[in-house]
């Protein structure tokens, strides 16, 4: 089916660069996008849980840490 939607001019630029580096078309992206928010939806629906994180205050990441880095990560944990 076709249709006409408006979409920001940033997130159209990004969407058209991340189509090509995936070697597919702005509608198919678009498409997957719509069916994984609408799967999510009907999971919801259907009374599936969805894990809540708790948080807490904090001074944030210590100096040193990147989370980028697991090998670095995994250096300071031992």
């Amino acid at each position: 089916m076709r249709t006409t939607i408006r979409l920001n001019d940033n997130i159209l630029r990004t969407a058209k660069k991340v189509a090509l580096a995936r070697h597919t078309t702005l509608t198919a992206l678009i498409d997957a996008g719509l069916r994984y928010i609408l799967n999510l939806s009907a999971e919801k629906s259907q009374g599936r849980k969805f894990l809540k994180l708790k948080t807490v205050r904090g001074s944030g990441l210590k100096d040193g840490v990147n989370l980028d880095n697991n090998a670095g990560l995994l250096a300071k944990m031992e």
